[in-house]
This record gives C-alpha cells, structure tokens and sequence, in this order.
C-alpha cells in the first residue's frame, strides 16, 4: 500500500486530515507504514472493487479516531524507478570515514 499524504496530527497524535499528494507544498508530515486497524474498520472496506484508503476511508475512520506515530526517521519514496535503484544506498551501513 503506498499512503504518502501529508498528514495533520495534533499534540497527542490523533490525525485531523489527509491532504493529497501535491496539494501542498514544502515538508510536513507525511502518512506511511504500517497500520494496525480494527477488524470493525475493515469490514467497512467495499467488497469486489477497487478502494483507494486515502480517499474513501481514511476520511471516514477519521472521525472514529484515528492516531500516528510521528517519527523523524529517514524516509525514502521508492515510486520511481530512479528513487527504487537509490534504495540500496540509502539502506546500507554509514562507515565511519
């Protein structure tokens, strides 16, 4: 799944939105990893069709109280295949110089 949306979360970690990719600019927050989510919540997932979590369910989990970890841990985006080659570089050990 690959969720990368600026994310708007409060002081205690309850997430307040969702912006599209693109929609703003600059740095922020940004909505990736692993999620563990209630099984109430995923019997609200569509059967038999395609559904876009960001766009149809995250807006409705939302309200239901929906929390993140903020981490200032490194990130990389491997969407591109020049980003999915730079991935092995960005995960190889630092060697003291």
């Amino acid at each position: 799944m690959r969720l990368f949306l600026p994310a708007d979360i409060d002081e205690n970690g309850r997430v307040l939105g969702f912006d599209e990719k693109g929609e703003t600019l600059g740095s922020g927050w940004i909505n990736a990893g692993i999620y563990l989510i209630e099984r109430s919540l995923i019997e609200m997932i569509p059967l038999n069709r395609p559904v876009s979590m960001g766009k149809e369910m995250f807006p409705v989990w939302i309200p239901l109280g929906v929390y993140g970890y903020k981490s200032r841990g490194r990130f990389i985006d491997i969407g591109t295949p020049d980003s999915y080659f730079s991935a092995e570089g960005f995960f190889k050990p630092k060697t003291p110089s």
